[in-house]
């Protein structure tokens, strides 16, 4: 949970997106660019499924965290996070370096650019790190942090299956008998749906069966980099490796999609 409320906090306000994709986000007229969890740290992440799987094993699920924001007339105190210590006074540091980094990047010229996105991307990375050690639960059990406001948002992330992902479902499809009336399962049966490894949430399930508006639960870890082929071996048309050095190694569905329309009695709700 902490991990997961960490990156919440980072994805609220202090801004994890590639410089590229924040440009690319504030353009009129385009759509916000998915933040890449190729850059999140390992833990879990629960939301809505926006898009299933394609070729690629890529979804988009539209993630619900909690963020940190600055009150209006917010400014960073002189002296750091003064008599603040710990993991916050840690965090409240760290952003403070960050809007003074940010603003310098914003009045950079075209020499000084590349070294101080450098150093926006550093600080952003150490932040990810403070905030993981942040627990809200505590923050909010302290008042809060000086200077700001504990709020939920919503943020599209674009992730990729493992090609060994568990996918899982902690809802089981409706039993009937011979007569058509709805039974329980046997012991028996549930074995046989949570599948081989019983020590897994859930029953087993299959990326087929995610389906939009899903409420799922995304379980991220770093996968090990492929092997450097050979230059004998390598392929002149193959194409660029596409993997993400993050990949969902699970995905569980906890939630059915809502039914967008009823069907009439005997007749099945067209998919």
């Amino acid at each position: 949970m902490r991990r997961l409320l960490g990156v919440g906090l980072v994805l609220g306000i202090f801004a994890v997106l590639p410089i590229a994709e924040v440009s690319a986000q504030k353009k009129p007229g385009k759509a916000a660019v998915p933040v890449d969890s190729a850059g999140l740290p390992a833990g879990e992440y629960k939301g809505k499924l926006k898009t299933t799987a394609g070729s690629d094993r890529t979804f988009i699920v539209e993630v619900e965290t909690e963020k940190l924001v600055p009150k209006k007339g917010y400014k960073p105190p002189k002296g750091g996070a003064g008599k603040v210590s710990g993991a916050v006074g840690r965090v409240l540091n760290l952003n403070n370096q960050l809007i003074q980094a940010q603003n310098q990047l914003a009045k950079a010229n075209p020499k000084q650019y590349q070294q101080r996105a450098r150093r926006v991307s550093q600080l952003q990375g150490q932040l990810v790190g403070a905030l993981q050690q942040l627990d809200i639960a505590a923050v909010r059990a302290a008042g809060g942090i000086p200077g700001f406001t504990i709020q939920i948002t919503k943020q599209d992330v674009e992730f990729q299956a493992s090609e060994k992902a568990k996918i899982r479902t902690m809802l089981l499809p409706q039993a009937f008998d011979d007569k058509g009336k709805p039974k329980k399962y046997t012991k028996e049966e549930l074995a046989e749906l949570k599948g081989k490894d019983k020590t897994l949430v859930g029953y087993e399930s299959s990326l087929e069966k995610l389906e939009s508006g899903q409420i799922v639960k995304v379980t991220l870890a770093s996968v090990p980099a492929p092997p450097k082929a050979k230059e004998k071996d390598k392929d002149k048309d193959d194409e660029p490796m596409t993997d993400k050095k993050m990949q969902a190694k699970m995905v569980v569905i906890v939630e059915e999609a809502p039914a967008t329309e009823i069907p009439e009695k005997g007749k099945r709700k067209p998919k």
